[in-house]
């Protein structure tokens, strides 16, 4: 990670950091993570060969497999791996948020963060189990329930769990972390009109392929859309702040439902861009090349991290952790 210099610039960067880190402690936090937020454990589709888009989908998809069953076990083969890598900075992330909903005041704002992620992997669920193991308290609701059959159900994102004293003599929320996969998980199954959640790679799993198809099938698209409703209500609440990272906006849907959000002036959202033509092409996909609304932060590198040519997932950890603070 880059250091902030001193001068005028460093000033305005800090600020935007601080702000930042206080919206944390006190709005309704959504985070919204892409496959970028992976790298470099897993590559882009872009970065995949193939002749055709479904060509690169199924290699890429096995690559995901392959990285997402290393994460099944309990050590990862090599600790210098890229695999290892990328699971620290998802464990340090899970591990700040839990830090920051602990210090809510969940009078004022509910001690929830939602994680829509698009991404099939499993490095979320590795790295909240890794948390969890460290005796870290907090809920983790996935939108499943069951026991041996877990099933998913978009209704279970409703549900708020509390602590009662032992004598029953006060209650207090409990910090929890949503996580939504609109374009599903290898560890998905689908089974008739139901979607199952197991603890191990599934195959074949139930993903929906964002290849600009993603309603044609009724079953993949109702599931893709109940998803993607809830992202779109969390973003209609006031005082309601949307965190990128990882996402180009290619998926014309969750494009379009950023745009629509922002409409609503008491939503700010940041996109961190990994690099200054990331955010020209942001910024064609959300039809703001022209005019910003000034509730929507496209932000580059530098404007984080002065001389900072690219952004990725452990910058953004960084900055919630406070290591960019002066």
């Amino acid at each position: 990670m880059g250091d902030i210099t001193l001068g005028q610039e460093q000033n305005e960067e800090t600020s935007t950091v601080q702000e930042i880190k206080k919206m944390l402690l006190n709005k309704r936090v959504n985070f919204l993570i892409g496959s970028g937020a992976s790298k470099p454990a897993i590559p882009l589709m872009g970065e995949v060969d193939g002749d055709t888009n479904d060509k690169r989908n199924q290699k890429l998809l096995e690559q995901i497999t392959t990285v997402s069953k290393y994460l099944e076990g309990n050590e990862i083969p090599d600790p210098s791996s890229q695999i290892d890598n990328t699971l620290s900075t998802y464990v340090n992330f899970i591990k700040i948020l839990i830090d920051d909903l602990r210090t809510r005041n969940s009078r004022t704002v509910p001690r929830v963060i939602n994680i829509f992620s698009t991404n099939y992997d499993l490095f979320i669920e590795k790295a909240v189990d890794v948390n969890f193991q460290k005796n870290e308290y907090f809920i983790f609701n996935d939108g499943a329930n069951g026991y041996f059959n877990r099933i998913l159900n978009s209704h279970n994102y409703d549900e708020s769990i509390a602590y009662q004293g032992q004598f029953q003599n006060h209650i207090e929320d409990i910090p929890t972390i949503h996580l939504i996969k609109p374009h599903g998980s290898v560890n998905w199954e689908r089974d008739g009109e139901s979607v199952y959640i197991r603890n191990t790679v599934q195959t074949p799993c139930f993903v929906v392929k964002p290849n600009g198809h993603e309603a044609e099938s009724t079953f993949d698209g109702n599931h893709f859309f109940e998803m993607l409703r809830n992202f779109q209500t969390e973003l209609s609440f006031s005082q309601s702040v949307l965190l990128v990272i990882g996402f180009s906006f290619q998926d014309e849907h969750i494009a379009r439902m950023v745009q629509r959000a922002v409409r609503n002036p008491e939503l700010i959202a940041y996109v961190f861009c990994y690099d200054d033509d990331d955010r020209e092409k942001i910024c064609a996909r959300l039809n703001c090349t022209k005019s910003t609304p000034n509730n929507l932060k496209i932000l580059s590198p530098s404007d984080i991290i002065l001389g900072q040519r690219k952004f990725v997932m452990d910058d953004l950890v960084g900055i919630l952790g406070g290591q960019n603070d002066n």
